[in-house]
């Protein structure tokens, strides 16, 4: 990878810090239900996670009380708030020694920010998995600062959240490298003149350094 002229390097979480398996959540859910198969409850799940639901949520618009019942209902399921945690953050999967001793040795050389469409039933959880199995108390230590799409009531691929980081970090975009595994967000991003860097799911982060 080519950082010549760069000063930061914006990461995605999912898919490129933290493994995550969306199946493994299918699955969990799955083993509540015994009107509908498998397949069927996928193609469902699809739909609200694609649909305004987890949109709407991972923009902070709702609340965690609110996603439950919403998903719930929608999945035709009655779960408790600890079964219904469990099953959505089945997908989050963890992360490696490798790739946080990565983040903080490019921490000494470049400012590193997160950037993550994310909601705040999966924070609690990864920075729990972070403490637990890497004592590390939270992901704001590996950064510069986070930006989290709950708490600025936008997501990825929408241009504003990008420039929003640009202009709250006082970053300069032709200095500046986005890493995510979704392609649509790298062009987002190099749509305000930010260097995009894609990375596939084949290929891990410390590989692709």
């Amino acid at each position: 990878m080519n950082l010549q002229n760069v000063k930061n390097i914006i990461f995605d979480l999912g898919g490129v810090i933290l493994d995550i398996d969306p199946n493994k959540t299918v699955k969990a859910f799955a083993s509540h239900l015994y009107k509908k198969p498998e397949t069927e409850l996928r193609q469902l799940y699809t739909k609200i996670v694609e649909g305004v639901h987890l949109i709407d949520y991972e923009k902070g618009k709702t609340s965690d009380a609110e996603f439950r019942s919403q998903l719930c209902h929608k999945l035709d399921v009655n779960l408790s708030d600890d079964q219904f945690d469990k099953a959505f953050n089945a997908m989050l999967l963890n992360y490696t020694d490798e790739r946080i001793s990565l983040l903080q040795d490019l921490g000494k050389k470049f400012n590193l920010y997160l950037l993550s469409n994310t909601c705040h039933i999966h924070y609690l959880w990864y920075n729990n998995l972070l403490q637990a199995n890497y004592d590390v108390e939270e992901l704001s230590v590996l950064f510069k600062k986070t930006y989290l799409s709950f708490e600025m009531g936008m997501r990825k691929p929408d241009l504003k959240i990008y420039q929003t980081v640009l202009n709250d970090a006082g970053l300069v975009a032709e200095e500046t490298v986005f890493i995510d595994d979704s392609l649509q967000n790298v062009k987002a991003a190099e749509a305000v003149g930010i260097k995009g860097i894609h990375k596939p799911a084949t290929t891990d982060l410390v590989t692709l350094f």
